[in-house]
């Protein structure tokens, strides 16, 4: 139960973390003129990072001393290797030649537009392109690795997503998708 419960704090903690990475992400994009409400919301998630590293090193100092300290071990020593002569094995009969069959037709290979993608970037179009929607976000860069090009991922954010791609975060969404596409 208590490794249980080390795991949820630790992805907490790390939900934390990209959120605040996220927000400076997002400061960064408005060069280094942050308004109040996003200034404010990186000092508290500053703070939650704070208080929650906090508590895991607090977890982790209370289950360290009921620990049994490990055994120490010594590195065993290298010994040199025995020198073997190559073995040798025969050649496999060969079979008689067998008529070639044609290649199968190969589909186009879908692109792994996740790849594009740092955990920031994730997070951040996650919350500023999709409400925070995982199963969203999934299903649509799952729709864009399947068309034919750029321009048909541009017209499906105007036409079918509605986004402004005059915005800076549809613009450098655009950017990332776009390496996927690069050939």
């Amino acid at each position: 139960m208590e490794n249980k419960n080390m795991k949820l704090a630790i992805e907490k903690m790390l939900s934390s973390v990209y959120e605040l990475e996220g927000l400076l992400l997002a400061m960064q994009r408005r060069d280094g003129n942050p308004d109040k409400v996003l200034l404010q919301r990186y000092l508290d998630a500053a703070a939650r990072v704070a208080s929650e590293a906090k508590l895991l090193e607090a977890h982790e100092a209370a289950t360290a001393s009921d620990r049994e300290p490990e055994p120490e071990v010594e590195p065993e020593k290298p010994q040199p290797a025995a020198v073997q002569p190559p073995q040798f094995k025969p050649a496999a009969p060969q079979e008689p030649d067998k008529p070639v069959e044609p290649a199968k037709p190969v589909e186009p290979a879908k692109r792994d537009i996740t790849a594009a993608f740092s955990i920031n970037d994730r997070f951040l179009f996650l919350r500023e392109l999709f409400n925070g929607d995982n199963e969203r976000f999934n299903k649509t860069i799952e729709a864009m690795a399947s068309m034919r090009d750029i321009d048909a991922v541009k017209l499906f954010m105007t036409d079918t997503l509605g986004w402004n791609t005059g915005d800076d975060v549809v613009k450098e969404f655009i950017r990332l998708v776009d390496t996927q596409f690069k050939d």
